[in-house]
């Protein structure tokens, strides 16, 4: 009696465990993106943070480091085109997430661009 009940319990996990592994959601591997943080010609202060933007959805965060170097981890959203915000500026780099994607690009704001015109440069 007692291993009737073992073996049933035994094959009820493990067609629990069967049917329900597939449908785990599996995490695609992130873009990550290296470079230098630059805003006016200067390296961006040690703990600025970088955010990637995704149709206004915040993918990744990472704060610069020193010299202006950063590093983040983008994720999902393959094929759609990523954003990045340098502490409360937009720069002008975009670029597309790649799934495992690595990328070298070093983010820049110049004078001109600010959180309002999302990176493009005003016209006087």
């Amino acid at each position: 009696m007692k291993r009737t009940i073992v073996i049933a319990i035994t094959g009820a996990l493990a067609a629990f465990i069967i049917i329900s592994w597939p449908t785990q959601a599996q995490k695609l591997p992130p873009h990550i993106f290296v470079g230098t943080a630059t805003i006016h010609g200067d390296f961006a202060p040690i703990g600025t943070p970088i955010y990637a933007m995704i149709e206004d959805q915040v993918m990744g965060k990472a704060l610069v480091k020193e010299g202006g170097k950063y590093g983040i981890k983008v994720d999902q959203g393959e094929g759609r085109l990523i954003w990045f915000i340098l502490g409360t500026r937009v720069p002008i780099q975009r670029a597309v997430w790649e799934q495992g994607g690595g990328t070298i690009m070093d983010i820049t704001v110049k004078k001109c661009n600010n959180q309002g015109n999302q990176g493009k440069e005003k016209k006087q």
